[in-house]
């Protein structure tokens, strides 16, 4: 592909510069080129400018089959917001690689997103609307992610009509954010949000400790 980059590209650059300028973490995918190779790439920029992790996507669809080769190792990296993984937003169509970011205790999976699903789901008339009057309708696939793994899901760049969009989906639906849209020409798209109380939701960590034999009364006849 003739907009294929190497690591350290303008791509990167350019996406470690927005994330140093935000003080905060941003994720975003790139054809990569590797000697004769090319891989459909997902990056962590962190608040530092730099890059906290790469990964080279592993379930490669329609669109990728054609130019990708497919990766073969998933991400998880540490940072003080939680451990974050990568996927790219058709991946989370396979339910095996979010089983496994699960059992590696991911706390948030960073999906960037291409086209939309036509599959939704509606958990609240006042959540994720994205029309007026408002649908409340999500897309089913990372909502049912978020939910099964107990993780975040965090998907962004979808296309609604003239408008991105992007939406935070949480473990369970009492931490549910609705979907944000950003106009056309605009730069960014912000949202500010309280999380309940520590513990209120069940992270892997939690999940596999709470199976110990320990907390359960013996089994009698």
């Amino acid at each position: 592909m003739s907009h294929a980059e190497t690591r350290g590209g303008v791509f990167e650059q350019t996406l470690c510069k927005a994330a140093y300028e935000g003080k905060g973490y941003i994720v975003g995918s790139y054809p990569e080129i590797d000697t004769d190779k090319l891989y459909h790439t997902v990056v962590l920029a962190g608040p530092a400018g730099d890059i906290l992790a790469r990964y080279r996507v592993t379930h490669l669809n329609e669109r990728d089959s054609g130019w990708a080769m497919a990766g073969h190792a998933v991400s998880v990296t540490a940072t003080p917001i939680g451990r974050i993984a990568l996927a790219a937003a058709h991946e989370l169509e396979v339910p095996e690689l979010a089983g496994l970011y699960s059992a590696l205790r991911a706390d948030i999976l960073a999906a960037p997103a291409g086209i939309p699903s036509d599959l939704k789901v509606e958990i609240d008339s006042h959540l994720y609307s994205v029309e007026n009057p408002p649908t409340g309708r999500a897309d089913f696939i990372p909502y049912a992610i978020a939910t099964l793994n107990q993780l975040w899901v965090i998907c962004g760049g979808r296309n609604e009509r003239d408008s991105t969009s992007a939406a935070i989906y949480g473990p369970e639906p009492v931490v549910l954010t609705p979907t944000l849209t950003a106009q056309r020409g605009a730069e960014d798209v912000r949202l500010q949000t309280q999380v309940p109380a520590p513990f209120t939701w069940i992270n892997q960590e939690r999940l596999i400790s709470g199976q110990q034999a320990i907390w359960f009364t013996p089994l009698t006849r």
